[in-house]
């Protein structure tokens, strides 16, 4: 907050976190379809849950002893959420839902995203980890890196309202190598992004302070290819990579 005088100016910044997905015991707000209903379409893999983070700014405005004179302003705004957006996850739906009527809920019979998910979450919940491996298997597109650093945790006990694994966020900073940093950035469109990346609490001291951080839309389709939401940013300066995905899948091993 500045003053200039009997003018105030108080900049405001609101971080938003919010999880997309089928909630036992809830409903659609709009049709009042249960989630349990729809909830078996992510059992069976043709939907999934995705996370939406964003940031916004406010700068607001008032002159000392003149509570009408308050002014509110835009300051910026930046969303960064999963490649599934809401539409996407509607069309999965309407396309989903006649096979569904015909074919049940399946066998339950375990797919490679599950095991992928048990993967990851198989130490203790946020614990931080420095093995290599998991992270390769999930993110060869990042190529050679010299050190790791990531934790997982569980986001909620089959919230989906059906039978099947929880949701598992991944978390980690990467450290690249000089020449895997220089390739990731001619290989891919970068664009600049606003402040430095989140992280979960017990990660945030290995992500540098200041930096030139920037994502790329093309990066993350290469990584996911649709199939899950993810976020990944990089300071090609540093070599750091940063990345938060949620139930993410194994290619290698």
């Amino acid at each position: 907050m500045s003053r200039s005088g009997n003018k105030f100016t108080m900049k405001v910044t609101v971080h938003a976190l919010d999880q997309y997905d089928f909630n036992a015991g809830a409903a659609d707000i709009a049709s009042g379809s249960p989630d349990s209903e729809n909830g078996r379409l992510a059992v069976l893999g043709w939907a999934h849950p995705y996370l939406s983070r964003g940031t916004v700014t406010r700068n607001v405005t008032w002159t000392l002893g003149q509570a009408g004179s308050t002014t509110m302003a835009v300051d910026s705004g930046h969303d960064r959420h999963g490649r599934w957006a809401g539409a996407s996850w509607m069309l999965v739906v309407a396309a989903a839902a006649s096979v569904i009527a015909l074919t049940g809920c399946g066998s339950g019979a375990a797919t490679s995203a599950d095991t992928s998910r048990a993967a990851a979450s198989d130490s203790k919940d946020g614990a931080l980890r420095h093995d290599r491996q998991p992270v390769a298997d999930r993110f060869p597109e990042l190529g050679d890196f010299t050190s790791v650093v990531w934790a997982s945790d569980v986001l909620g006990q089959d919230s989906r309202g059906a039978p099947g694994p929880s949701d598992v966020r991944m978390s980690g900073v990467v450290r690249l190598t000089a020449a895997q940093s220089e390739d990731l950035r001619k290989r891919y469109a970068w664009h600049s992004t606003p402040e430095r990346p989140d992280v979960v609490e017990h990660l945030a001291s290995h992500v540098p302070q200041a930096g030139e951080w920037k994502d790329s839309d093309d990066f993350t389709e290469a990584v996911t290819g649709g199939r899950y939401s993810a976020s990944f940013s990089v300071d090609f300066g540093r070599g750091v990579a940063v990345f938060e995905a949620v139930n993410p899948e194994r290619k290698n091993g």
